[in-house]
């Protein structure tokens, strides 16, 4: 008889553990974690809780998306010197700026689907780094 693979092994389990504390710690209802490769600019191995997994990967694709976006009108010198939230999202914000988002009336601060859909009240935002380097970001989400 063959032991039993542990399907929460590995990466998988650390982020579903660091998804689970920072829910207890911070009492969101709704926790993401989603990490970063700089060189690349993928966003990738998003993990949390309070909203389905399945939704977790059109958020990929939408984050990427927002990126690539930004990224282009950066190239071209459109983009604002006094990037906000509104112009490509949070997402691109927290990767650009590296700064804490905090969004206490997040429905009128940030234009976003996932805050209408979930009914998000306010959102915290949070870039995980490493000295200069993005490792990730970190959204807690209050209803």
């Amino acid at each position: 008889m063959r032991p039993q693979v542990e399907s929460n092994s590995g990466l998988s389990a650390v982020l579903r553990g660091v998804v689970a504390d920072l829910q207890h710690a911070s009492g969101a209802e709704i926790v993401s974690i989603f990490l970063y490769e700089e060189s690349t600019h993928t966003y990738y191995a998003p993990f949390a809780t309070g909203q389905p997994q399945e939704s977790l990967l059109d958020s990929l694709t939408d984050m990427r998306e927002q990126l690539a976006r930004y990224l282009s009108d950066a190239d071209q010198g459109k983009v604002p010197d006094d990037l906000g939230v509104h112009q490509y999202g949070s997402t691109v914000w927290l990767t650009v700026t590296r700064q804490r988002l905090v969004a206490r009336d997040a429905p009128s601060e940030i234009d976003s689907t996932f805050i209408r859909r979930y009914q998000v009240q306010s959102t915290i935002g949070l870039p995980l780094l490493a000295g200069d380097r993005l490792l990730g970001l970190v959204y807690l989400n209050y209803r």
